[in-house]
């Protein structure tokens, strides 16, 4: 089961400096796992730095070690082993 959760202002201030090209904009929870969720920043090309999860419009992209998965916003449905585009 996925979880999505806000960021406070603390936190994202603090992630903010490690991730320059994206915003922190929440927390994705899947079983004992919690992950950084990221924003691009406009001009940048897109890409998920690894262990997070990148905000897509309508979905999310959660860079694993060597593979990418996408989780679909209004279901939380998951689709394993995709590109990062």
């Amino acid at each position: 089961m996925i979880t999505i959760l806000p960021i406070d202002d603390e936190e994202r201030a603090q992630y903010q400096r490690f991730y320059k090209e994206h915003t922190p904009v929440g927390w994705m929870e899947e079983e004992s796992i919690t992950r950084l969720i990221v924003k691009m920043k406009r001009g940048y090309k897109g890409w998920t730095p690894s262990g997070c999860a990148r905000d897509c419009g309508d979905h999310y992209i959660v860079a694993h070690y060597g593979s990418y998965t996408r989780v679909d916003k209004r279901t939380l449905t998951v689709t394993k082993d995709v590109e990062d585009k």
